[in-house]
């Protein structure tokens, strides 16, 4: 009875240990965390959210049970690759795996500012939180990661403000006016855009012509328009001698004819 006794302790005690062992701070600081989950006040997107749009080639979704949702986006050579999306609130946290073979040197650019920005750490992890912001205005914001040299690149998830959504990222928010037989467009600056290209789509035909390839200000004037009828505009930005190009959403205007004056003349 003693033994039996004896064996079960022992049992006990080995079981003890490895919980104790396995759900310490040091363990976790070696790459084994629980899976995390936002806490009150935050919302989550996985990586493979469809307003996320990744950029180059090469990217692929690795599995690890580690990752939130057991899956990470990644591409092993960033060089001119990345991410890029649109969000509403006033906070984001970027959630990655990071490890020495992660790129040291990314840039991050939010709301047009540029951030210096990394991946790279000693030792492999999981649900890293490796870009926290947490004192945006309270709006829609731009948000922009590219690749600058060699090392790998991920995105877990994303987490934003409990009430934020998640969108397709544009940065040039352009301000569309019609006019007669013109419209005109005009657009913030995107970081390091060398120059820009205008496209236009005319809905009745279906016809997409490209007005201008070689738009270095940030306004344009499209001249020679029917009146009454559906123009659609994209504008993309060629970054970095041409290594990335960022595009907008449609936009659409309709140019028309001043009304007469009712004035008397």
């Amino acid at each position: 009875m003693k033994n039996k006794n004896r064996l079960k302790t022992g049992i006990l005690s080995i079981l003890a240990l490895f919980l104790l062992v396995t759900s310490s701070p040091a363990a976790h600081a070696h790459g084994y965390p629980e899976p995390t989950y936002p806490e009150p006040g935050w919302i989550r997107y996985d990586d493979v959210y469809g307003e996320i749009y990744y950029f180059g080639d090469g990217y692929h979704r690795t599995t690890h049970a580690r990752n939130y949702m057991g899956g990470v986006s990644t591409v092993d050579d960033t060089q001119g690759k990345g991410f890029r999306f649109n969000f509403t609130g006033s906070k984001i946290r970027l959630i990655t795996s990071m490890s020495p073979e992660h790129a040291k040197d990314l840039t991050l650019i939010l709301d047009g500012v540029e951030y210096p920005y990394s991946q790279f750490a000693q030792i492999n992890s999981w649900q890293q939180h490796s870009f926290v912001k947490t004192d945006l205005s309270n709006g829609e914001h731009s948000l922009l990661v590219i690749g600058k040299s060699a090392g790998r690149l991920a995105l877990d998830a994303v987490d934003l403000d409990e009430n934020a959504k998640l969108y397709y990222y544009d940065g040039f928010h352009p301000l569309v006016i019609p006019g007669d037989s013109q419209v005109t467009l005009s657009w913030y600056p995107i970081p390091r855009a060398v120059s820009y290209t205008i496209e236009r789509t005319n809905t009745y035909t279906g016809q997409v012509t490209t007005v201008s390839s070689a738009v270095y200000g940030t306004q344009f004037v499209d001249t020679g328009l029917e009146n009454d009828l559906q123009y659609k505009y994209r504008l993309y930005a060629k970054v970095d001698n041409h290594r990335v190009i960022i595009f907008s959403k449609l936009y659409s205007a309709i140019p028309r004819k001043p009304l007469p004056s009712l004035l008397p003349n």
